[in-house]
């Protein structure tokens, strides 16, 4: 077995092989980042016992099924223990039951015991170890200098670390925190370095604090790729936006524009002629035609181009397009005003 490492791009909570091989086929073929496929489990998973969140930790027994055997995925189970006094018995447990396609561990425990992650590595070399630095670490530490001391302890028991202090809520990270932090744990040494907390598909502007400065960072999402609860499912929309945008810009190519700002919901045509009085919301939308900002990464226009990602704001009343077409697609700036015609069954029938 040949060690799997980041850096990566991470969507966590699947919970089916379909799901994972989706989400696979986004990887840009030339990309030095994984995808990371991260699986949840805790403690409660062992013991059968149902989870709070259902719909984002699968049964024990079906995770060797979930993980995919490609080269571009990092196959790790993002793992919480309310008793890590046994963690090394556990680990042992979990990586014979997830298969031979287990990469390895993020482990979501504040500050885990270090001989027991030593010995687990003496027993297990080839397996990827993230530590995550969550709300509840970073509390634990008084000043950066204490967090930096403590990052450094771990040397030999781990490959890398994560600052999340959303902990799979979804809440935005503080990117300044993150830049003195991050600094500190490569300071002591170079861990592979990772953040998450708030990203999805339309807050990838969180990471421009830190892209130039940290060249390798890893990230990691899932708040922000479910669906709304009860139903707390992997939004694979969502998913495939937050890949396709995620991996060029880690990779160092600006998107054009800015975030689009959408003042109103999508409307049909009755709402569009009472707002055609210059209000700017120009959000149209009907079975056939969309003006720009209201379309979504996935639509296919009637040239047969699609849409690989969400519209971005040009300036000057323009919206930019990122459609289908060349090795990466390519960027055109339209007028906002515009409508556009949408590819419909009515249309692929003639």
């Amino acid at each position: 077995m040949v060690k799997k490492t980041g850096p990566y791009i991470g969507v966590t909570g699947f919970m089916s092989n379909a799901e994972v091989s989706a989400a696979l086929t986004l990887v840009p073929h030339d990309s030095v980042r994984r995808l990371m496929v991260g699986i949840l489990m805790s403690y409660q998973t062992l013991s059968n016992d149902r989870n709070e969140l259902p719909n984002r930790y699968p049964k024990k027994e079906e995770i060797t099924d979930i993980f995919v055997d490609h080269p571009q995925a990092l196959n790790l189970i993002h793992y919480r223990t309310d008793h890590p006094e046994t963690l090394l018995e556990q680990l042992i447990y979990i990586t014979e039951l997830a298969g031979p396609h287990l990469d390895g561990f993020q482990l979501n425990i504040a500050w885990p015991p270090i001989p027991q992650l030593k010995a687990y590595r003496e027993a297990y070399p080839d397996t990827f170890l993230v530590l995550q630095i969550s709300s509840n670490a970073l509390a634990r530490t008084k000043s950066t200098e204490q967090f930096e001391a403590l990052v450094c302890s771990y040397s030999g028991a781990i490959d890398a670390i994560l600052i999340d202090s959303s902990d799979g809520k979804g809440e935005p990270f503080d990117a300044m925190q993150c830049v003195e932090y991050l600094h500190a744990a490569h300071a002591c040494r170079p861990f592979g370095l990772g953040v998450a907390g708030g990203l999805g598909p339309n807050t990838l502007h969180l990471l421009d604090l830190l892209i130039e400065g940290f060249p390798e960072l890893s990230i990691d999402a899932e708040g922000q790729l479910r669906t709304q609860k009860p139903e707390d499912a992997l939004c694979l929309s969502s998913v495939r936006t937050y890949l396709e945008d995620a991996f060029p810009i880690l990779a160092g190519k600006r998107l054009p524009g800015i975030k689009l700002r959408k003042w109103s919901l999508p409307y049909g045509i009755e709402e569009h002629v009472r707002y055609y009085d210059g209000t700017g919301t120009n959000m149209l939308r009907t079975e056939h035609v969309a003006q720009p900002s209201a379309l979504q990464a996935g639509d296919i226009l009637a040239t047969g181009d699609k849409l690989l990602s969400p519209p971005r704001e040009a300036g000057n009343g323009g919206v930019w397009l990122h459609l289908s077409g060349g090795r990466d697609g390519h960027w055109i700036d339209v007028p906002a005003r515009i409508p556009l015609a949408l590819q419909s069954e009515a249309m692929t029938d003639l």
